[in-house]
């Protein structure tokens, strides 16, 4: 499994349009994680580094 893949960062901005081709996010107040995945297990990661896999 990479050690490490960098999060993109939540950030403010106006509303997109309308339209079907714009894909967005809303910012909910949370814990964040990247999962990675590799031959059937599971680690999850914060943007600081800490590992919350339980």
């Amino acid at each position: 499994m990479p050690d490490l893949i960098a999060p993109m960062m939540a950030t403010l901005a106006p509303l997109p349009p309308d339209d079907p081709d714009f894909a967005f996010e809303y910012k909910w107040d949370g814990v964040r994680t990247i999962a990675f995945f590799d031959r059937g297990r599971c680690r999850l990661q914060t943007r600081n580094l800490l590992d919350t896999t339980r």
